[in-house]
Parts: C-alpha cells; structure tokens; sequence
C-alpha cells in the first residue's frame, strides 16, 4: 500500500496513517490484507497503526472524536487508499469504528511508543472522486461542461430530449450511482417545475436504438373514438398533434397504438412509466389507463391502474405498465398499447395530445417543485448521498426547490447507458425549451 489517509469526500483534512505523508507521532500502518465481512454485508478493516514520539494521547483523543462525529451522523469521515505510487485514490465513507490500545497499553506509552488497532466498517466497495462523465447525442460528442437538450424528441435538428454514454467511459468493475446536474441557464426568465428523469443500460448501440416516442399522429381512434383529426402546428413535436373526441361517461377506448417487436427487443422484460405532452391541459376530472392487447386485438395481456389526469399541467405522469414479453430473450410479439379514458362530464370530452415517450422504470425520478429552479441555476441529484438541491451558478448558494421519487440512476462498467429527460416551465410545456446535462461518477470497485 504506497499511502493510506482518512480524510473528507474531496480528501481535504488529511489524517496519514501511511506513507510519505505521515507526522508524529503516526510512524506507520499495516492493512489487514482481507477485510472481515459483517453480518449486514458491511466490511471491517483492520488497521494496525505505531506511533512513536509526539502527543500520542492527543492523536488517540482526534481519533475517537471523528469517529463519534461520524456515528452520529455530524461529519463524515472517509477512508482512503492508494495502492501504488501514481494510482488514483480510492475510498469509502465510515460507518462506525474504534480504537484499541496494543501491547502494554499506557505502559508503553510511558517509554514514548504505542500501538494502535483501527477497527473501521465502510461499505464493501471503494470509490474514486467522482468526476465528470462524457456525454454524447446529436448537439456534441465527449461533452464534459453540459451538454444540450430540447425538451422533446423529432426530426428537428438536435431536437433530442436524450444523451448518452458510452460504456467504455465507465470503469471500475461496480455498478455506480451518479450525480445529475440539470442546468437552466439563462438569460430567458423561467421557472422549471415538474421534472422527470430516466435512464437505463443496453438502450441503444452501433446498430439503432430504442425508441421511446409515440408522436400522438400516429395513433389510431379506438372503439370509443366518436372523433378525432390531426393539426398542424408549429409548437408541437413532429409539426403536429391530434385531438380525440369521446361521448360515454364511462371508461371507453379512446386511442392505440401498435408495439413493435422491434421496440420490445430493446426492452428485454423492463417496465415502463409513460410520460405524456398534451397540446392543451387534459378535461378535469378525466382518468386514464393502458390496456394491452394482443397484436389482432383479441385477448387482453394487462392493464394498469386508473389515474386521474392533471387538468392545470400539459405534462402528465401516467401509469406504469409492463409489456409483455415472456421468456427474457427476443424475438417477441407485437401488441396494442390502448389507452381508456373515463370523464363522467356529460357531453362531448376531448384531449389535444402532441407525444407519449415511454421512459424506462429502473432509472426513472420524478422532481416535484416545492418552488421551482429559476434561471442560472442548477438542480442537483447526488445519488451516492441521496441528496437533492438546487445550486446558484454564481456563488453556489443552495436551496431546496424540489422533492424528488423514485429510483436512482447507476451506471455499469462496459454497458451503454441512455438518459432521458423532460420538463414543464411556468410558461407551459414548451417544446422548444433546452437545458443543459452534467453527470458525475466515480469508478467503484470491491479491492483497491
């Protein structure tokens, strides 16, 4: 081991317990080559320090503070490595420890030496810094400072709501939680509220990608439809949006698309949580549900719950569903994505939908404004920590703007990895909307 130091998450406020960055009284340290494995599937490291010389009972008594500090949750401490000279540290945050005196005990300190026994538990993985993560769609390549996305994905150039990485660009052998960086910018005055994020491996490759839009054009009326008719318009994704009128006050089949066996490929068995554009917000008190149907229209597979839609938001979270595709391994068969809806209103109902994007259920977060983020400022999801802030571009001061559900966006060695995302402002659901992505990571591995 060429060092060994405790210090905080950027490794300031260096404690060495070896190499050349040690001062008396710290003469040493060995590592237990093989930390022990807890029965809650955390590690202990066993470290054996000798001191010699200097304030001895001082070093103990700093020792035993930062591990108090750290127990009950008031300061961090981390535990970091370098195994050989050059290598980049890596590390983990304490969770508790102690310290052991060895030997004669006070004894021998009376002759000005002692020997120290660290028991430290951390998680069973080791972590670099995070640092930024390349980032690539169609408005840049290898991108580090942010890279640009429309809120919305179609023909337009660099019209993609989407970026990417690389699966070369994450090293380390551990999946690796991230820190998203959602940046506003500036100077056009506006508030982001609901914001919703998504993500997942094995997306997209050399050969295509999945995907992930419905452009509301191409679906059909179903049985319930009494009407329906495309509109051109400049503000809508692809040029156009359709509207669907119904009559019945009960739950009826409104619209369909087909699912293509290509497009479930990609899936490989994951779930999916919808997200909808409404050129206009939805009727109130209408409620929606997918029922999926097999690719002739027969049998039903599935439905989802029935929500109710937002009459105040053009962008709706709808429900989960999960399509089907038995076995783990493609080929699958096509079916009917059919969506019911439900208004007791009497009269005749109608919604004016631009695109449904199917987003992936494993990375998927939802960002519900307490107040919303203002321009020059910048939405922060640390993951590894699990916290979630917004940060002014000048002079970082942080607020708490939004609360976050959902799950956390983690990166795998070697796998391509999608991200999506989409937002409404306090102008509306504006297509034409950009914002920049950051994202951070730290290699993780089980051995240093």
């Amino acid at each position: 081991m060429h060092a060994l130091y405790f210090g905080d998450a950027q490794h300031n406020d260096r404690l060495y317990l070896h190499g050349a960055g040690v001062t008396p009284p710290v003469c040493g340290a060995i590592r237990q080559v093989e930390p022990n494995r807890l029965a809650d599937g955390l590690l202990e490291e066993v470290i054996t320090v000798e001191c010699k010389g200097g304030d001895i009972a001082a070093l103990i008594s700093r020792l035993e503070l930062r591990l108090a500090l750290l127990q009950h949750d008031i300061q961090p401490w981390y535990l970091w490595m370098e195994p050989y000279p050059g290598s980049a540290a890596v590390g983990a945050q304490l969770r508790r420890g102690q310290v052991e005196l060895l030997g004669g005990g006070t004894v021998d300190r009376l002759h000005g030496y002692q020997g120290l026994r660290l028991r430290l538990v951390r998680e069973d993985w080791l972590a670099e810094l995070p640092g930024s993560v390349r980032l690539q769609n169609a408005n840049g390549v290898d991108v580090l400072t942010g890279l640009m996305v429309f809120n919305h994905t179609d023909g337009g150039s660099g019209h993609v709501n989407i970026c990417d990485i690389r699966g070369e660009n994450i090293l380390g052998s551990q999946p690796q939680p991230v820190r998203l960086i959602l940046e506003v910018g500036g100077p056009a005055v506006r508030r982001l509220g609901k914001i919703l994020v998504s993500g997942g491996i094995d997306l997209w490759d050399a050969n295509g990608s999945f995907d992930h839009v419905l452009e509301a054009e191409a679906a059909v009326p179903g049985a319930g439809c009494t009407s329906n008719m495309t509109v051109s318009n400049i503000s809508a994704s692809g040029g156009a949006f359709q509207t669907f009128q119904w009559t019945a006050v009960t739950e009826s089949a409104v619209l369909r698309w087909t699912i293509s066996n290509d497009r479930l490929a990609w899936l490989k068995g994951r779930g999916l949580r919808p997200v909808a554009r409404f050129h206009t917000s939805p009727p109130a008190n209408t409620r929606m549900r997918w029922k999926l149907l097999a690719s002739d229209g027969g049998p039903q597979l599935d439905q989802s719950a029935l929500v109710k839609l937002d009459s105040a938001s053009q962008l709706q979270v709808l429900p989960a569903l999960f399509p089907p595709t038995p076995g783990g391994t493609a080929p699958y068969q096509s079916f009917i994505l059919e969506v019911w809806l439900e208004c007791t209103t009497a009269g005749v109902k109608q919604i004016d939908l631009d695109f449904v994007q199917l987003f992936p259920l494993e990375n998927f977060a939802f960002f519900q404004p307490v107040s919303g983020i203002d321009q020059y400022h910048n939405l922060v999801m640390d993951w590894p920590s699990g916290d979630c802030y917004t940060e002014a571009e000048t002079g970082g001061v942080k607020s708490v703007t939004h609360l976050v559900s959902g799950s956390a966006m983690v990166l795998y060695p070697g796998r391509n990895h999608r991200i999506y995302v989409l937002y409404e402002s306090g102008a509306g659901f504006g297509i034409g909307e950009t914002a920049g992505i950051r994202v951070e990571a730290g290699a993780r591995r089980l051995l240093p």
